[in-house]
């Protein structure tokens, strides 16, 4: 009958909305992901939704900015900006382990190159209408340390800054591609792009407070880390833009990231809500070209650490310094980095590792689904009113 097949028609559109979620863990912490918003939880105890030290991660939202400060094409179904990702649907890829590049120190030795072991998982998103070849792509790595780890990061001038980790840190990689510049021929404010502005919103358990002042009041430079509580977040002020071809190149923001920690450290209040803003200018970033950004979230301090001779070894090429430098990228294929200015390799993984965590140790191989289709497992409950609404129809 033709109202059991549209009942049964959005019974199923729920299921896959519902159902598509992933998860990962190691290094004592346990991560969600909801497909449907994108919207992160972890905590070092499961369930994760009443762990007591659980942090949510949100992207609130996406703006496409005029010079002039104007939000442009925040209608029609080929939206440029987003007030709320709750209505978009993210594709998972399969957990996978792999490692991390970073750097070794100690001996007098000075800097070293050394890979961590890491568990990451890629989710991706075309927004606006959903097509994968029209529209803006939004792809999130969430990736948790295995072990400590040191990385390195390099300075607006040149210089380097080292964060010390331990393991159960959680990065988060944000990669914006194929953008859909508005070149007024968009909806609602309409006008040329400038720039991208992306809002993330953190809520965090306080754990164990702090009486510090923030350490971003006038915007965030480069490796700043805020304790929100018993959590901890480092900010840089750099991205990377990575080329069709692989080169990849650092920059950093013209304007520093702003960050507001709501009620402030040391205020009375058992959680706490951190709003991060990053605005990414279009100079530089072209529409085959991949911006990169990732900021790291820890429930232990996030130190710096300083080479012992403090000097940079040239033979071990940590940073990717080098004319070229190999790597494999996150989607399992082989780039070369040529450095245009010097640039960090922290956030590029190599994924043919392996490790002891129950996961795939190659990404999977299969082509991205089309739009709205996701990679899921039926449940049981599922499974039974899947097949009672097959029956009916």
């Amino acid at each position: 009958m033709a109202w059991q097949r549209v009942l049964f028609a959005a019974c199923w559109q729920a299921m896959v909305t519902v159902m598509a979620d992933q998860s990962i863990s190691g290094g004592g912490i346990f991560l969600k992901i909801q497909g449907q918003s994108g919207k992160m939880t972890f905590a070092t105890t499961e369930p994760i939704g009443s762990a007591p030290d659980k942090v949510q991660i949100d992207m609130s939202m996406l703006q496409e900015l005029a010079s002039d400060g104007t939000t442009l094409g925040g209608r029609g179904n080929a939206k440029h900006s987003f007030n709320s990702f709750a209505t978009q649907t993210f594709t998972f890829g399969s957990p996978v382990a792999s490692t991390i590049a970073g750097v070794a120190m100690g001996n007098g030795t000075g800097v070293t190159a050394k890979d961590y072991s890491i568990t990451k998982v890629a989710f991706t998103s075309y927004l606006g209408g959903g097509d994968p070849v029209l529209d803006s792509k939004l792809q999130i790595e969430s990736i948790i340390f295995m072990e400590d780890a040191i990385l390195q990061f390099e300075n607006p001038d040149g210089s380097y800054i080292y964060p010390t980790i331990a393991a159960g840190t959680v990065k988060f990689n944000v990669l914006m591609s194929q953008w859909n510049w508005c070149e007024n021929d968009c909806k609602s404010s309409n006008g040329v792009g400038d720039s991208v502005r992306l809002t993330i919103t953190m809520t965090n358990q306080v754990t164990a407070d702090s009486s510090q002042g923030s350490s971003c009041t006038d915007g965030c430079q480069n490796g700043a880390v805020e304790d929100l509580g018993g959590v901890f977040l480092g900010v840089l002020n750099t991205y990377s833009i990575k080329k069709s071809d692989g080169t990849m190149t650092q920059y950093t923001v013209p304007k520093n990231p702003e960050l507001t920690v709501d009620p402030p450290p040391g205020s009375p209040g058992s959680s706490r809500t951190t709003t991060l803003v990053l605005q990414f200018p279009r100079t530089n970033f072209g529409d085959t070209d991949t911006l990169i950004y990732d900021p790291l979230l820890s429930y232990s301090d996030i130190t710096e650490s300083d080479p012992s001779d403090g000097q940079t070894s040239t033979t071990a090429d940590p940073s990717g310094t080098s004319a070229t430098t190999e790597t494999t990228d996150t989607d399992g294929t082989t780039g070369t980095t040529t450095s245009v200015s010097t640039v960090s390799t922290s956030g590029i993984t190599s994924d043919a590792q392996t490790s002891t965590d129950p996961v795939n140790t190659t990404e999977p191989t299969e082509p991205e689904p089309p739009s709205g289709a996701s990679r899921f497992g039926f449940g049981l409950g599922q499974v039974s009113v899947f097949a009672l609404l097959l029956a009916m129809a």
